[in-house]
């Protein structure tokens, strides 16, 4: 079993790609528990927009029952 244990918002800057940003976090801010359960992807609403400017990451933890 897992707990949820915090959602970070991760956004693309107009420097790096948003999937830079992704793998920043995980390699720098994960802690050694933790794992990276799901990413939910968000863009814009205009019409050229395209590609995915904001990312949901779900973090978690495994539990012991």
């Amino acid at each position: 079993m897992y707990k949820i244990t915090r959602v970070e918002e991760v956004s693309r800057n107009t420097l790096k790609p948003l999937n830079f940003n992704i793998n920043k976090y995980i390699n720098e801010e994960l802690q050694e528990d933790e794992f990276l359960l799901n990413i939910e992807y968000f863009k814009d609403n205009e019409i050229y927009s395209t590609y995915p400017t904001l990312a949901y990451l779900h973090i978690a933890k495994l539990i012991k029952e």
